[in-house]
């Protein structure tokens, strides 16, 4: 992966740690072994990536970052949050470090890097409650970190089971034997409760053969669409 990507993380270990906890102040939501499988598959988009789900857009840098340049991105959420913030107070996060992180200088590159793949037409921020999304356009790379219920994915998933999807990456696919070392038993099992919407709504697509797994990193799932 592109080491100018590193900026999107905190600390001096973040590439060896498998868990990052919520007041984590990196600017991306995801441990760096997860954004390494999603830039996989991100560089293997033909035709165009779609994402559910960018917060603050650390996300949406990725995807953009790591994709062929002819390739376009949609990014679908229900509301922009995706501008310069001029301090911590004005940041409308409720943890703190994440106020910093926001209002920080890298985080004025992110969103001058968003705004300029705007202008070339590289990206296109649609904000929408993907319940109503209609696509008009083919996409065959997904990413998937949006309501994590099981039926707010379960109405992701079905959008995008359309003939030109070939990858499908869901992010927060907690497994009750996936604790890594960082992470204290009582965290993960809350977590594991938290987002088993996620995971009932994969193992649903793997057990009915609509989907298979291509890969995992900590609690990102790579799967393929099955087309009969």
């Amino acid at each position: 992966m592109k080491k100018e990507l590193d900026f999107l993380w905190s600390g001096e270990e973040f590439k060896t740690r498998r868990h990052y906890n919520p007041w984590d102040s990196h600017l991306i939501r995801m441990t760096y072994g997860e954004a390494k499988l999603l830039n996989k598959y991100c560089k293997k988009a033909k035709q165009g990536i779609l994402e559910i789900g960018r917060f603050f857009g650390g996300s949406t840098y990725l995807l953009v970052a790591s994709s062929p340049e002819n390739i376009p991105v949609l990014s679908v959420d229900l509301k922009n949050y995706i501008q310069i913030y001029k301090k911590p107070s004005d940041v409308p996060h409720r943890i703190d470090a994440l106020k910093g992180a926001y209002s920080s200088d890298n985080y004025v590159k992110v969103v001058n890097y968003i705004d300029k793949a705007q202008q070339d037409k590289k990206l296109t921020l649609l904000d929408i409650d993907s319940k109503k999304l209609k696509l008009k356009e083919d996409y065959d790379v997904i990413f998937i970190d949006g309501d994590h219920s099981y039926t707010g994915v379960k109405n992701d998933v079905e959008k995008v089971l359309r003939p030109s999807t070939k990858y499908i990456i869901l992010h927060d696919y907690f497994e009750k034997s996936g604790r890594p070392a960082e992470a204290s038993s009582n965290d993960w099992s809350k977590w594991v409760k938290a987002y088993d919407g996620v995971k009932n709504c994969v193992d649903e697509l793997i057990s009915q053969n609509i989907c298979k797994i291509l890969g995992k990193a900590d609690t990102m799932i790579a799967l393929e669409y099955i087309k009969k």
